[in-house]
């Protein structure tokens, strides 16, 4: 029997070579063409992946006393369940839509599908007080995380960025959509800021009950309106990188297989990117209330006028990609491996090393004066004398720890951005990458979901040396694939690329050309 496979493989493998030699005129034309890039369509789902992201920020500053407003027996666990939920909707509906995008072979079905979800959600956040008062918060919960599910078209959007683009233009597409996606994230805030002289209760238009709460949920709602209409007139499916040789069903120039370790590889890398990023959102304002004995006024403006910062580099970065092209001049794989090492670097010279010499300060707690107790403005600033660690851990130079987060991870967290999310595209090839990108941005959301429950009670019990160990040890364990696995941090060669004494495997089987 294995005689005869053999003899069955060998015989396939002659005549792999001839038809790969010599393929048919159709063929041949198939394999040699290569679609333009359809940039109307990248800017459309572009537009679509900033209104989506601005649904995940806007709500950063007003939830917590949306919450509170409407429920006065809401707890700050329950809050952390709603911040929570939105990412877990979106972890489980990235890959499903993605899935679904594979199976019936469009774009557009599953982005309506998601702005529909997302329309849904909004309008039911922006409706929440008419619910009754011991129901308020779940439905706050229940509409978060129907707005994340509706989020989840990220990946089919991202997924689409590779597809319509042609190799040259990839990562010029891709640092379209993820600019636009960052801008989202940092614009969200401003909106909501926008909308604070309304105040509340605001005021009644008919059933609508608009007020800065419920404001920014309205103008989602119109965003996504606007985003279905766009898709139903303007935007048209052309998928430049999608391989004729697919099409053609033929044993020998069908897509070869992509490297999954090198999958894997990225997709842990994403972790870690979202991991890193996440945990320093979350435990910014205490580490630096802590370490600089800063008010929690202060923690707000500083670490606001940070993230100003942090978002003006990565905002030019993405311009340099787009109107210079940089994806074709610099090696996507030194861009990932940059990207991590300013990480490290980062948290090594931000790490509260024995030899610094500065001191945390204790808070000043208030003090009875009279029969009366009196407090003073920095309160709330410095460590809380209930953790023992505060004793042992020296303090960072305020300046240092700012010029290296606006610098180090303002250069990083974009440059890995582009670079690692234009390389996995290559990786899986010129097939379909609904599934593969929706495991991507799964990756993601479960590391915003996991890094604040796990780093937040971490740094309270252990202090910041805890903190940014755990940092440091997830950037190390991820650079170290990058350096093991190199050579194999490349796209995929297509079939009629492949080399003579080139074995591959595809969807038939093994292919070995002479």
């Amino acid at each position: 029997m294995s005689s005869k496979n053999d003899e069955r493989g060998r015989i396939g493998s002659i005549s792999s070579s001839v038809i790969l030699k010599k393929p048919r005129p159709d063929v041949a034309r198939a394999l040699s063409t290569e679609s333009s890039t359809d940039w109307r369509s990248i800017w459309v789902v572009s537009a679509i992946a900033f209104a989506a992201s601005v649904q995940f920020s806007v709500y950063f500053s007003s939830l917590w006393p949306f919450l509170q407003e409407i429920d006065k027996t809401a707890t700050e666990d329950f809050f952390g369940y709603i911040t929570a939920i939105y990412s877990l909707g979106q972890a489980l509906a990235s890959p499903a839509l993605g899935f679904w995008s594979n199976r019936i072979k469009q774009t557009k079905v599953p982005l309506l599908s998601g702005l529909v979800l997302m329309f849904i959600g909004n309008l039911l956040y922006g409706n929440t007080e008419w619910l009754p008062t011991g129901s308020r918060r779940y439905g706050m919960l229940l509409a978060r995380f129907i707005t994340g599910c509706g989020g989840g078209i990220i990946g089919v959007i991202r997924a689409y960025t590779a597809t319509a683009s042609s190799i040259s233009d990839r990562s010029r597409a891709i640092s379209i959509n993820a600019g636009a996606f960052a801008l989202g994230l940092t614009s969200g805030p401003a909106f909501q800021i926008a909308f604070t002289p309304i105040g509340y209760p605001g005021i009644q238009l008919g059933p609508i009950k608009l007020d800065m709460y419920t404001a920014p949920a309205y103008l989602a709602c119109v965003m996504n309106t606007v985003g279905f209409i766009c898709l139903l007139t303007l935007f048209k499916e052309n998928y430049a990188a999608i391989s004729n040789e697919e099409k053609l069903q033929n044993r020998f120039h069908a897509v070869p297989k992509f490297d999954k370790a090198a999958i894997l590889v990225c997709l842990g890398t994403r972790f870690a990117q979202m991991f890193v990023i996440t945990n320093l959102e979350t435990i910014g304002s205490p580490y630096s209330m802590i370490m600089f004995h800063w008010t929690k006024s202060q923690a707000v403006l500083y670490n606001a006028i940070a993230q100003a910062g942090f978002g003006l580099i990565g905002f030019f970065i993405y311009l340099s990609y787009i109107v210079l092209n940089l994806g074709k001049i610099l090696n996507p794989r030194i861009m990932c491996m940059t990207g991590l090492g300013l990480i490290f670097l980062f948290h090594s010279i931000t790490f509260p090393w024995p030899f610094y010499s500065g001191h945390i300060a204790y808070r000043t707690p208030p003090h009875l004066h009279n029969g009366t107790w009196v407090g003073n403005s920095t309160a709330d600033a410095g460590c809380n004398p209930d953790f023992d660690w505060c004793k042992t851990t020296p303090s960072v130079n305020v300046w240092l720890y700012l010029i290296t987060y606006v610098s180090l991870i303002g250069l990083a967290f974009p440059g890995i951005n582009i670079s690692m999310n234009t390389l996995y595209s290559k990786i899986i090839g010129p097939r379909r990458q609904g599934t593969m990108q929706g495991l991507l941005f799964f990756s993601g959301s479960t590391a915003r979901m996991l890094g604040p429950l796990f780093m937040a009670s971490l740094f309270s019990r252990f202090g910041p040396r805890a903190a940014w160990g755990m940092e440091l040890l997830v950037t190390f364990v991820c650079f170290i694939p990058w350096l093991v696995m190199y050579k194999r941090m490349v796209p995929l060669r297509s079939s009629h690329l492949q080399g003579p004494g080139d074995k591959y495997q595809n969807k038939h089987g093994w292919v070995e050309r002479f």
